[in-house]
């Protein structure tokens, strides 16, 4: 069975008490009445009195301390991968890397008048090296690398928050797993297909209990690691990371007295003004799942970079910010007939200005700016961009995935996966990269498929040993050529590459 990132395994889930109440009792009784001085009230009988509480009430694993109403249940998770991919991204150094990885957890829930209150906190450390090295952990601020000559770029260390949410009644605040989410890499762990998965993000929610299993929940929703940068003047070749700098494009503000178009420029970096807004309406059941899923996302741009011409209106001229939409629909069925344990997940989306919520910048990262990784390709992809006439455009995306697990035996299961997405921008973007003193004219879209298969071994409870194997192939349109020399072999129409990942997990 699949261990998912996003969440901790359910073999697992049963099994802390005895861990908890080993590390709070790790002295005998007449141990600690030795070690105590003399009180009166202390009697041998209160010294034998059990260190820790079972509280079945909560689920297995959940221990409370005598006089204290809030049970807990402790856990972790070690993990080691290394992975290797065929031929090597545009701009990778090596083709293997390694990842180690511990993760802690405490689950916490007290009794109240109101209900049960839960508070929940996981978080991970990690080393990476080689071409395991994220560049999205770097864009967060959840990692930093090394400096030497060897291993800038080779190496990387980081401490991330994965989930610390208070759950209370219906309302959810915190940070973890958008509610929009549903198909996210459950039975993969490469992640090759094109899903809504993110690292988990800051949250405020309420779930409605609608009864037979159905419940409905409204998400306001951190949007800053949702975005795909708009469209700017670096946004191709290796300008995936900024450093410094203002990434901006241009806009026509008006004509000079001989009928010439005169140009400023605008700063295309997103402001966080406006939270996401999801709506989730799911049904469980012994079936399995479904669940349809909606997105309100806000695509803005700064103000304009230096000194405009006279008489321009700043207010008018600068772009209005758009809003995004994205839809999906999803369906998980429980499949015992075949084998216990064995699952199928299909799901399916579209957005318009929300590329993440398709997944199809899925290649690129969260909140960088350029890059499938595909051997020779470094296409771009944009969540919206300024045409020359001053309007923010949005690009339009889509995506549809399967996966499907079997349990060949109680210990050795197989998951096959497939997916399919594509990225379109309108024609405002080429004539938008054509204006004198602005970018070379890149493409308009792409379609990117993805296959693969794994096998996951547990020999020993909470232990699994898993392979996995993923082809990814994408072909970008471009609407024709450069208008500034370029080398022939800068653009790349199509090419595919291999993936392959070897995991070792053990959860307590």
């Amino acid at each position: 069975m699949y261990i998912s990132p996003r969440s901790p395994t359910r073999a697992a889930v049963g099994r802390r008490l005895s861990l908890a109440a080993a590390v709070l009792s790790c002295g005998s009784a007449s141990a600690l009445a030795g070690a105590l001085p003399e009180r009166p009230g202390l009697t041998a009988a209160s010294l034998s009195a059990p260190a820790v509480v079972a509280c079945p009430r909560h689920g297995a694993g959940f221990f409370t301390l005598p006089g204290m109403t809030t049970c807990v249940r402790l856990g972790g998770m070690a993990r080691f991968e290394v992975n290797g991919t065929s031929p090597l991204p545009v701009g990778v150094r090596s083709r293997l890397g390694y990842l180690a990885q511990g993760r802690f957890t405490i689950d916490a829930r007290t009794p109240s008048d109101w209900g049960t209150v839960r508070t929940f906190v996981r978080f991970d450390v990690q080393s990476r090296t080689g071409r395991a090295v994220s560049g999205n952990l770097a864009a967060a601020a959840a990692a930093f690398g090394a400096t030497g000559i060897d291993t800038y770029g080779q190496a990387q260390k980081g401490v991330l928050l994965d989930r610390a949410f208070i759950q209370f009644n219906g309302l959810t605040a915190g940070r973890l797993t958008s509610f929009y989410d549903f198909y996210g890499h459950d039975l993969e762990i490469i992640g090759a297909t094109p899903v809504s998965d993110p690292p988990t993000i800051n949250l405020l929610a309420w779930t409605f209990r609608l009864g037979g299993g159905a419940s409905l929940t409204l998400s306001a929703e951190d949007p800053t690691f949702r975005r795909t940068p708009v469209a700017f003047d670096r946004l191709h070749g290796g300008g995936s990371i900024i450093t410094g700098g203002i990434p901006v494009a241009p806009v026509v503000v008006g004509h000079n007295a001989s009928g010439a178009p005169v140009f400023a420029f605008i700063d295309t970096r997103q402001r966080l003004n406006v939270p996401d807004a999801i709506a989730a309406l799911r049904f469980d059941g012994a079936w399995g799942a479904f669940q349809l899923s909606g997105a309100l996302h806000q695509v803005n741009v700064g103000p304009f970079v230096g000194p405009l011409p006279p008489g321009i209106d700043v207010g008018a001229a600068r772009p209005a910010a758009r809003y995004g939409m994205a839809a999906q629909a999803g369906l998980m069925l429980n499949l015992p007939a075949l084998a216990e344990g064995d699952r199928l997940w299909l799901q399916a989306a579209a957005a318009r200005g929300a590329m993440s919520y398709t997944g199809a910048n899925g290649p690129v990262g969260l909140d960088l700016a350029a890059g499938s990784s595909f051997g020779r390709i470094n296409a771009d992809v944009a969540e919206g961009y300024v045409g020359p006439g001053g309007r923010l455009h949005l690009s339009d995306s889509w995506s549809a995935v399967a996966a499907f697990q079997h349990y060949w035996r109680h210990d050795l299961s197989q998951s096959v996966f497939a997916g399919v997405s594509g990225v379109s921008f309108g024609p405002g973007l080429p004539a938008g990269f054509g204006v004198p003193g602005g970018f070379p004219r890149h493409f308009s879209g792409n379609v990117t498929k993805s296959v693969g298969t794994g096998l996951a071994w547990s020999p020993v409870e909470d232990l699994t040993i898993a392979a996995e194997v993923a082809w990814v192939g994408t072909h970008q349109r471009r609407p024709g050529p450069d208008l500034r020399p370029r080398p022939v072999a800068a653009f790349v129409h199509s090419d595919n590459g291999w993936i392959g990942k070897v995991r070792v997990q053990r959860s307590f």
